[in-house]
């Protein structure tokens, strides 16, 4: 389940990267909103999720600026918000 947490996240932080129109090869920061699902997966999994995405530094934050944040649900059950930056 963790996994597909993850590859969830990958998915949803590529197509916020299309959006926000960076370029393929530009390094983003990530924050996430740290909810007890998602924390656990961000954790074990960081080291793909940043390889997937380029990500130089993915923090969990316990809130984000609702203006600037993205909130996604996983499935059913998780949801998280998503701020990304480029560097």
């Amino acid at each position: 389940k963790e996994e597909g947490i993850a590859r969830e996240l990958i998915n949803r932080i590529q197509n916020l990267r299309k959006e926000s129109g960076f370029e393929v090869t530009d390094k983003i920061r990530i924050k996430i909103t740290d909810t007890d699902s998602v924390k656990q997966s961000v954790q074990n999994f960081k080291d793909y999720i940043s390889s997937q995405t380029l990500a130089e530094q993915i923090d969990l934050v316990e809130t984000l600026d609702s203006s600037k944040a993205i909130t996604i649900d996983i499935d059913e059950e998780i949801s998280t918000s998503i701020l990304i930056d480029k560097i």
